[in-house]
């Protein structure tokens, strides 16, 4: 331990997208750029384990802290002691009942008490501009790591593939859109495959998904994703889908796969419409959308390589990591 480190403590382990893309891709940077640190996943062990990180984190001046609330006596502790926070978090955890704080005034609280909060999009800024008085906000969106994710060489040929990733807890969002996709696969048959990365099967039984999933695992994710020509994400537009940070549509356009996604969020930040993807806000769209992409490769590799170019341009690791950077110094700093 050493009070010159930055004590980090990291919700979970770096097989969970929002820790790994946080917190545990930058730590190769933070290395190379001279900053130390001592790092913690919370939810790695019961409450005897979480009460001695916390008694490490006092030997600590700067804390960074994914996505974790901290009580107030907590809170007030680190206060008397001068600890300098950094809380980073991504979705939009205020919101009742999907909300990770469980406790409003919890929230409010520790972004009251940070000397930097680190964000995922305007939507989350909008909340802490309307209910906190803190003033030093970064939007860091993803980000990215261009160099993992990266497009593929040549056709894989064959059936054009329409694939989503996501996870067991998300699949209900791919299936709002299933009678779409049925129409597709309606209209064009074996010309067109429906593949999903780690979704829940039984809840793709009787879809155009079922039988098409592969386990999500971190080691194998991107072989998979260069399975895909034309990537998706639908999605409800509610307070919660609104917070997200379109993490998939950043790994499609990484990977130079063309986009069709619910405009919604920051989705239609991410996407330029008709350029490195397409919005689709109904059913016909949908079906008009995927269709145009399923008839035309060249237009695939144009929207694709469009896509690409955003990711690295705008919201590539490379691009962010300097900037937390200088962001951590500052606050290290003063």
């Amino acid at each position: 331990m050493g009070k010159d480190k930055i004590f980090i403590i990291s919700q979970s382990d770096e097989k969970t997208a929002g820790s790994r893309t946080r917190v545990f891709q930058y730590l190769p940077f933070f290395e190379r750029a001279g900053l130390r640190y001592d790092l913690y996943v919370w939810f790695a062990g019961g409450f005897a384990y979480k009460m001695s990180v916390l008694f490490r984190a006092l030997f600590h001046r700067t804390l960074f802290i994914q996505k974790i609330t901290m009580k107030p006596p907590v809170l007030k502790v680190f206060k008397l002691l001068r600890k300098k926070i950094i809380f980073d978090f991504d979705d939009a955890i205020f919101i009742f009942p999907n909300n990770a704080c469980k406790n409003i005034d919890h929230l409010i609280a520790q972004i009251e008490a940070s000397r930097l909060v680190v964000i995922e999009n305007e939507y989350n800024e909008k909340y802490i501009k309307e209910n906190t008085t803190q003033g030093n906000v970064l939007k860091v969106l993803g980000p990215i790591d261009t160099q993992r994710y990266s497009p593929r060489s040549g056709s894989g040929g064959g059936a054009v593939t329409v694939g989503w990733i996501g996870g067991p807890s998300t699949t209900t969002y791919l299936l709002s859109e299933k009678e779409s996709f049925a129409r597709i696969k309606g209209k064009y048959g074996d010309k067109v495959r429906f593949v999903t990365i780690g979704a829940d099967e039984e809840e793709t039984k009787g879809t155009v998904f079922e039988g098409g999933n592969s386990p999500w695992t971190l080691e194998s994710e991107v072989a998979e994703l260069a399975k895909f020509d034309i990537g998706i994400m639908p999605l409800p537009d509610d307070p919660w889908t609104r917070g997200k940070g379109g993490y998939k549509l950043l790994q499609y356009m990484a990977m130079g796969i063309p986009c069709v996604c619910s405009p919604v969020g920051v989705n239609e930040k991410l996407i330029r419409d008709g350029e490195s993807g397409f919005l689709a806000g109904t059913s016909e769209q949908w079906v008009e959308k995927i269709s145009l992409l399923v008839e035309n490769e060249n237009d695939r590799k144009k929207m694709g390589a469009a896509g690409r170019d955003d990711a690295v341009r705008n919201y590539s690791f490379d691009h962010y990591a300097p900037i937390l950077v200088e962001a951590i110094r500052d606050v290290i700093r003063k």
